[in-house]
C-alpha cells in the first residue's frame, strides 16, 4: 500500500533519496532491487539532481513529487493519492499526470481530487460526492455526456 496524503510527510534531515529507499524497503522483501526502482522512480520525477537535499530543503513541488514517489516505491499494488497535484505549477501537474497514467497500468491508484480535468485525464470510473455521500460514479466520458 501506498500513501500520498493531503500534506506531505517528509523528514526534514533526511535525503531525497533515503526517503526513497526507506520506503521501497518497508514495502520489499529485497534491499537492492527496492532501491534500484527506487532510483529509478526518482528519476522519473525528476529528483535525480536532487538526491543528497534534505526534506526540509525542498520546494512544495518537489516534496509532492518526492511524496508521491514514496507511495510508488517498493512495488505497492494500491496506491491511495490526495490531491496529488495541489500547489503544482502547471508544468508539473502534467509530468504527474503522465507518471500515473504510465503506473495506473501496473496498480490501483484510488485518487481524490478537485480538478474534473485531472478526474477525466486519470480516471477509469469517477465517483463524484457531494457532503460526504456519493451522487454518481461512472466512466467520465458516460459523466459528460449525461452532466455536461
Amino acid at each position: 500500500l501506498g500513501v500520498v496524503p493531503q500534506h506531505d510527510v517528509l523528514w526534514e534531515k533526511l535525503t531525497v533519496r533515503e526517503h526513497a529507499h526507506f520506503c521501497a524497503v518497508l514495502k520489499s522483501n529485497a534491499y537492492e532491487p527496492s532501491c534500484a526502482d527506487a532510483d529509478a522512480l526518482l528519476e522519473t520525477f525528476h529528483l535525480g539532481e536532487r538526491l543528497g537535499h534534505f526534506g526540509g530543503e525542498l520546494s512544495g513541488g518537489m516534496r509532492r513529487k518526492l511524496s508521491t514517489a514514496c507511495a510508488l516505491a517498493g512495488g505497492s499494488r494500491f496506491v491511495v493519492l490526495d490531491e496529488p497535484t495541489t500547489g503544482l505549477d502547471p508544468l508539473a501537474r502534467k509530468e504527474l499526470w503522465d507518471v500515473l497514467e504510465q503506473e495506473k497500468a501496473e496498480r490501483t491508484l484510488l485518487l481524490t481530487t478537485h480538478y474534473m480535468d485531472e478526474a477525466d485525464v486519470l480516471g477509469d470510473v469517477v465517483a463524484i460526492m457531494v457532503a460526504g455521500r456519493l451522487k454518481c460514479a461512472d466512466a467520465p466520458e458516460a459523466l459528460k455526456a449525461a452532466y455536461g
